[in-house]
């Protein structure tokens, strides 16, 4: 069965691919074009110029992205693909034994405990994503480690132009926001989805809980109380 998400147009329109599969065999179907078999399939994920394809593909216990048809590194685990904004970046988490790590351009980042879904900021030109050292986790920003908390509530966000992360995190039972590595704004609970930077980069806002009812945080300042926002 082709899974509903499993099918993706292109950013153009114009491509369209999916998996399919004969017998004990899966394949991605790119424009009706039928590629390589293999034991198991990810979701294609395209290029933003519509050109490139890749997705994670797995053949005797082994799993690799394949890229415009080529077969990558061989991993214990592969996750999805992601592309930068202009393609020129590509990353994706991997396994090796008990270590996990981010490979990006082919490239084998820093060895962790495990890793979270990659992100790119808006330039391209950064990389974020979480990690677990232990029983703590830390974000990866652009190749830097920031600090450990006992747990990161939602992957880094950046302003639009690149310039600044906020993420949500955890030290014992107090949550707080996480701005350019400083930890801030500290609440009961924190919503780490509603997190969002203003169009110029210069505001921050999120839903945050206190005393059992949710308010907006701007800036860090609370606004009124309302059992559901």
């Amino acid at each position: 069965l082709v899974k509903e998400d499993g099918l993706t147009f292109s950013p153009d329109n114009q491509g369209i691919a999916y998996a399919a599969g004969v017998g004990d065999k899966l394949f991605m179907v790119v424009d009706g074009d039928e590629h390589a078999r293999y034991d198991a399939m990810g979701i294609p994920v395209f290029g933003p110029d519509s050109k490139q394809i890749a997705y994670a593909a797995e053949s005797d216990g082994m799993q690799f992205v394949v890229l415009d048809g080529i077969d990558g590194k061989y991993y214990e685990e592969a996750g999805t693909p992601v592309f930068n904004f202009d393609g020129s970046r590509m990353a994706y988490a991997a396994r090796l034994g008990d270590k996990w790590f981010m490979v990006v351009n082919g490239k084998e980042q820093k060895q962790y405990d495990g890793v979270g879904a990659p992100v790119f900021s808006p330039d391209g030109k950064k990389l974020a994503y979480i990690a677990q050292r232990g029983n703590k986790q830390l974000m990866v920003i652009g190749g830097k480690a920031g600090e450990e908390y006992d747990a990161i509530l939602c992957n880094a966000i950046f302003s639009p132009d690149g310039q600044k992360t906020a993420y949500a995190a955890q030290n014992r039972m107090q949550q707080f926001v996480v701005v350019n590595d400083s930890a801030e704004y500290f609440h009961e609970s924190v919503d780490g989805g509603s997190l969002k930077f203003s169009p110029n980069g210069e505001r921050l806002a999120y839903t945050a809980q206190s005393r059992g009812r949710w308010n907006v945080v701007v800036d860090g300042v609370g606004g009124k109380l309302y059992d559901v926002i």
